[in-house]
């Protein structure tokens, strides 16, 4: 074989340990392709930057989607008017129930029984714009925008009432805002942050007010018969209500409004009940409300028992309707409460009505021969039926309208008896005196009463 003329060139094995020479351009190809792989890194994670936003993006629309969606739902909407009336109702019914707060509360009372009304306050309530709302309810709204006043009972009752509705509603509220709680977790939203939150309890603490000495949580006193409030109790538990609401909104520290309240049950010789001092002052550390609830000291006693039995049945409650009606006009509607005339005219309205159609017969009678004394040998001698009506008219206007709006009930009141009155006068024989027992000797003709004078004999 032929010697290989490249022999000489060939690598031969190093003995001495030398160092290995890299081909020419083989540092250039290893930068080359490092770069090449940073810039696919980069890449790739310019990439996933894109995605990341357009996936936090997508769950940013779709979060306020859900939002939107849950916030627009008309039952989450007339759950928060029941919520805000519920709130305004516990608010007012612990201040001192003045005639303002009182058409303010029975306001929130109507929104929280039917939130879509439309009723203005001010306004009078119909079954057009306060159409769930109960008539009685309705009536009662009206009677307090003209002067009347609700009592503590009611203003318990429809707290109580009220508290339950807004239990009731918060269940549904609740089962369905949790759904739209889980979808905006899962899509990595904040559910509280974006305002779809569960129902919270409006349910204010409650302390009750016992006699000095009593054992605790017990009605006192506890002896036969059905306990009931009397002045006494009202009165303590409205000053002890008005007190811890000034002394929030003072600024006062809990040892100070607790040591009014103290101060206040002495002079009842009655006690904040042990049990419940801890939750008065929690309530006052936070600022929140208080309901105080004073144990009823007064009993019924046996004929008010059987009275009481007597009006659940139908006859009795004919019966009531009947002589409460009368007694009512018979003084005018100033001898029974609001509370009682409304529950007369709703339980038995038409023996309540014929009721007052005969005591205010009755009780024009003495008014009319009143006003024919005083004006016999005048000119108006033969106008006193007339005038006896309108002065009654105008008393019993005034009774009916509530202390706050007497002149605008007797004006009323006067204003329609007149009217009436005239035209009793101008159409039926004899003329108003004819219905409420005057002699009809002593009412004359037409013909005579044109300015003539009519002396005692005539």
């Amino acid at each position: 074989m032929a010697d290989n003329p490249f022999a000489k060139y060939a690598p031969t094995a190093s003995t001495g340990g030398g160092a290995f020479v890299e081909a020419p351009g083989a540092a250039e190809e290893r930068a080359r392709k490092a770069a090449e792989e940073q810039r696919a890194r980069d890449e790739a994670a310019r990439a996933a930057r894109r995605e990341g936003r357009d996936i936090e993006a997508a769950s940013r629309g779709l979060i306020g989607d859900y939002r939107k969606e849950f916030l627009g739902n008309p039952e989450v909407k007339d759950f928060r008017n029941v919520a805000n009336a519920t709130r305004q109702i516990i608010t007012l019914s612990q201040g001192q129930g003045t005639a303002m707060g009182d058409l303010g509360l029975i306001f929130s009372y109507m929104k929280a029984l039917d939130p879509g009304s439309v009723v203005r306050e001010g306004e009078q309530a119909t079954a057009q714009n306060a159409a769930g709302v109960p008539e009685q309810i309705r009536n009662a709204y009206n009677r307090l925008a003209s002067g009347q006043r609700l009592s503590p009972e009611q203003r318990a009752d429809m707290t109580n009432t009220a508290l339950n509705i807004y239990g009731a509603r918060s269940q549904s509220y609740n089962t369905f805002a949790n759904t739209y709680r889980g979808l905006i977790a899962d899509a990595g939203g904040d559910p509280d942050k974006q305002g779809v939150t569960l129902a919270p309890s409006l349910a204010p603490t409650r302390a009750v007010v016992t006699e000095a000495g009593a054992a605790p949580g017990q009605v006192a006193p506890a002896t036969a018969g059905a306990a009931q409030l009397t002045a006494e109790d009202r009165a303590v538990q409205s000053e002890l209500q008005a007190a811890y609401n000034a002394g929030i909104s003072a600024g006062k520290t809990p040892d100070q409004i607790i040591q009014e309240l103290a101060g206040i049950g002495q002079r009842y010789n009655r006690q904040i009940d042990p049990a419940y001092l801890d939750s008065v002052r929690k309530a006052a550390a936070e600022r929140g409300p208080m309901q105080f609830i004073a144990t009823p000291t007064g009993q019924t006693s046996a004929a008010q028992g059987l009275l009481g039995e007597v009006l659940k049945t139908d006859l009795g409650q004919m019966a009531a309707g009947y002589f409460g009606g009368a007694a009512n006009a018979l003084t005018a509607g100033f001898g029974m409460a609001p509370e009682t005339k409304e529950y007369l005219r709703e339980t038995a309205p038409g023996s309540s009505l014929v009721g007052e159609v005969t005591g205010g017969a009755l009780a024009t009678i003495p008014v009319i021969r009143g006003a024919q004394g005083i004006l016999a040998g005048t000119r108006l001698a033969g106008a006193a039926p007339l005038i006896g009506e309108a002065a009654y008219g105008a008393l019993y206007g005034a009774g009916e309208a509530g202390p706050d709006n007497r002149l605008q009930g007797a004006l009323t009141g006067g204003g329609a008896a007149l009217l009436g009155g005239a035209l009793a006068n101008r159409f039926m024989p004899g003329g108003p005196g004819t219905f409420t027992g005057a002699p009809r000797s002593t009412v004359p003709s037409p013909s005579r009463f044109a300015g003539q004078e009519i002396s005692p004999e005539q």
